[in-house]
């Protein structure tokens, strides 16, 4: 039987932009050396901030943790202090969307494995909405990131 729990906290998806259309130009094996690479900066660079990614998208990882502040960080670390470096030819431009509620996810190992609720439909809708070395957040998750963003010096 399957296990499912319901977890209240931060959904966000990092997306690399342009990665289709740089795949496209420079072919399978350099594609698949990016793609690694971009899984491990990920994973330091969330897991550093009490995060965690559920799942790698191709292009994109679907990350979950509780804490705004730390998701902040993640986005200083992502677009500015440990910014994913150009490699195999692939210049590494991120946009970031994020989304707080109650989302249900297939459990393993008592960790989340997998989004199972539609809950989680607003960040996948929002990120073309995203440009580059952007945050973008719903109306929900802004109300606990205001007070966040001066001491930060964060424009909204």
């Amino acid at each position: 039987m399957e296990n499912y729990k319901t977890r209240q906290g931060i959904l966000a998806l990092i997306d690399i932009v342009n990665f289709t259309g740089q795949a496209n130009l420079l072919g399978n094996e350099y594609t698949a050396q990016y793609s690694q690479y971009f899984r491990e900066k990920i994973d330091s660079i969330v897991n550093k901030h009490g995060f965690r990614a559920i799942k790698f998208l191709g292009d994109a990882a679907l990350i979950f943790g509780q804490d705004p502040g730390k998701l902040l960080e993640i986005m200083l670390d992502l677009f500015e202090r440990d910014k994913p470096g150009d490699k195999f030819g692939f210049i590494s431009r991120f946009r970031l969307v994020a989304h707080s509620g109650y989302f249900q996810f297939k459990m393993k190992n008592r960790q989340p494995a997998d989004l199972v609720s539609p809950e989680g439909i607003k960040v996948f809708r929002m990120e073309k909405e995203a440009s580059a070395n952007e945050l973008l957040v719903t109306r929900e998750l802004y109300q606990g990131l205001m007070s966040l963003l001066t001491p930060r010096n964060i424009e909204a």
